[in-house]
């Protein structure tokens, strides 16, 4: 069977949503999960519609290559707040449109 290259894998995953990548796309064959779980693939993540059990485990799998995240329409649990602040270490751009966290600031 003919592969993708891992650029234009990444690109095709560029467009599809981040709930989509973790739930299916990055089963589809050994190089989707390659470029699925890159570094540079979860730099500047958008989350919307995720409840906050998926949020712990994307935090815990990828916040260490996080440098912006925006959280919007979300309830944020304590453990997601926490996970934020300590899993999170190269987060530079936190961003809570909508949000609210059960944390006091």
């Amino acid at each position: 069977m003919l592969e993708l290259a891992e650029v234009v894998i990444m690109n095709i995953l560029s467009h599809i949503a981040p709930k989509e990548v973790l739930s299916s796309a990055q089963f589809v064959s050994t190089a989707w999960y390659e470029a699925a779980n890159n570094a540079y693939h979860w730099r500047d993540v958008k989350i919307s519609t995720l409840d906050n059990k998926s949020i712990n485990g994307f935090l815990w799998t990828h916040g260490k290559h996080l440098s912006s995240l925006t959280i919007q329409k979300t309830r944020l649990s304590r453990k997601a707040t926490y996970n934020i602040m300590h899993k999170c270490k190269t987060l530079l751009h936190l961003d809570f449109k909508k949000s609210l966290s059960q944390v006091k600031w």
